[in-house]
């Protein structure tokens, strides 16, 4: 330590004799300095390269010891703020007891190696600190108790505590696992009573008769049993709309497709027949719905039914007889 700490050296000199005015030399002087320079000299070998380039002016052991402070001290005062925030902000979270104190004191530990002392007071704050909500009434109980509690008899108390929590908690689920089946069961029943969303039903434009379409209709193909032709209604409750842009011609060799071909039309909503005849089977539509096209004109639906073109692959199936359409038209969205 007489090395390190500036101002512990021997004087260099010894005082003059009362017979003489030369001052002679101090032996101890040249013993301290022998060992000064092998201590120096010590540093210099065991430092690191970036640490030597700091120190290399440096002409004794005290000098070195004071550079090397004064450029840790500002690292060692902020690492010692950020595990000082650590140990007050650290909470428990999901940990157990034992890893949340754990933690707390290796960093306590920590301080320590940087010269800060935590005493056992504060650590036991900075337990209670991070525990949560969950002790809240442990801590109530802690706050009114007249001697004070060691850390390590914090750490049992809590142990015990964190195992009476668990063991409440598995008496409370069969209960919570009650209650909301009961809450799912009168909600439920509270939806029995709310006023529900009327949808319109849809009816068959055959036999005119709901939950379902013409074209799945069991009479579509006995055609006896259809019935009479109805009043039309003054407004259509439903329009079908197609687009007139015209694609893809195809022609049927077929006497029922006659002469006029079947323009694929990718912008037509359901199949089209301009000739009545095209349709291998066919009754009178009694429905209430008109064929929009596209300069907005409504046309009305003579007749509806089946008709199989000749053409590859594709099925025909309940098109539309529109009298005053000018062309036959396939639908490209009914045949995907």
């Amino acid at each position: 330590k007489s090395f390190l700490v500036s101002g512990n050296a021997p004087p260099t000199t010894l005082p003059p004799k009362t017979d003489s005015t030369v001052c002679e030399p101090n032996p101890a002087f040249s013993v301290w300095s022998r060992k000064d320079k092998l201590i120096l000299l010590w540093f210099r070998y065991t430092l690191t390269t970036p640490l030597l380039g700091h120190v290399a002016r440096a002409a004794t052991t005290s000098e070195v010891w004071i550079m090397l402070e004064q450029m840790f001290h500002s690292q060692t005062r902020a690492w010692q703020m950020h595990l000082k925030q650590q140990l007050q902000t650290l909470s428990k979270g999901s940990m157990s007891i034992l890893e949340y104190i754990e933690k707390k004191r290796a960093i306590s530990d920590s301080l320590v190696e940087c010269l800060t002392t935590v005493s056992d007071e504060d650590f036991v704050s900075f337990l209670l600190f991070g525990i949560g909500s969950d002790y809240g009434a442990f801590k109530s109980a802690l706050s009114i108790r007249v001697e004070p509690i060691t850390s390590n008899e914090l750490l049992g108390l809590l142990h015990r505590e964190e195992q009476r929590l668990e063991d409440d908690n598995k008496d409370l689920s069969p209960l919570s696992a009650n209650v909301a089946a009961k809450s799912s069961s009168t909600s439920r029943s509270g939806q029995a009573h709310a006023p529900t969303t009327v949808h319109p039903k849809v009816q068959c434009q055959i036999c005119s008769k709901p939950f379902h379409e013409a074209q799945n209709c069991y009479q579509l193909l006995n055609m006896s049993d259809f019935p009479p032709t109805r009043r039309h209604d003054k407004q259509p409750s439903k329009k079908l709309a197609f687009n007139s842009k015209q694609a893809h011609i195809v022609s049927g060799n077929s006497p029922s497709t006659l002469t006029d071909p079947w323009v694929v039309d990718s912008g037509a909503t359901n199949h089209v027949a301009a000739i009545l005849g095209n349709m291998s089977i066919q009754f009178e539509y009694t429905g209430t719905d008109n064929l929009v096209v596209g300069n907005g004109q409504s046309l009305p639906i003579s007749h509806i039914g089946q008709s199989v073109l000749t053409a590859k692959h594709v099925s025909n199936s309940l098109p539309l007889f529109v009298p005053k359409i000018s062309k036959n038209l396939i639908s490209v969205s009914q045949l995907c």
